[in-house]
């Protein structure tokens, strides 16, 4: 596992780290790089998407747990865990697709941003 400062990053808290495993740091470096070139959330998610699209989305580690902590600083921050599953379904994972239920669920199901939200601060 390997952690880094995002604080530099646009619309970041001033405390900014995130933890991941080795493997996803193509991933984390085309993300940084498509922020640096976007000019907010809208287009930073439109150049992912066409990444995605066109073949050139790095990918991420099947399993791999993303956790970010963010804040004013460090003793304020939150902290923000994901577990990485491109391609999964609720079908395939058997987790719900919103948070209603409580618990962990499953965001951006079948695409290969597709990840586990593990609740809790």
């Amino acid at each position: 596992m390997v952690c880094y400062d995002r604080s530099d990053e646009r619309d970041r808290r001033p405390f900014a780290v995130q933890c991941t495993s080795l493997a996803n740091l193509a991933r984390v470096a085309q993300n940084r790089r498509i922020r640096a070139a976007t000019a907010d959330g809208a287009e930073e998610g439109a150049a992912i998407a066409a990444a995605e699209a066109n073949g050139t989305r790095e990918a991420v580690e099947y399993g791999s747990l993303f956790m970010a902590a963010s804040g004013a600083d460090p003793a304020s921050a939150g902290i923000h865990r994901t577990v990485s599953v491109p391609g999964a379904t609720a079908e395939s994972t058997g987790f719900p697709t919103t948070r209603a239920q409580g618990g962990v669920y499953l965001m951006a199901a079948g695409t290969g941003a597709a990840h586990l939200m593990l609740p809790g601060r």
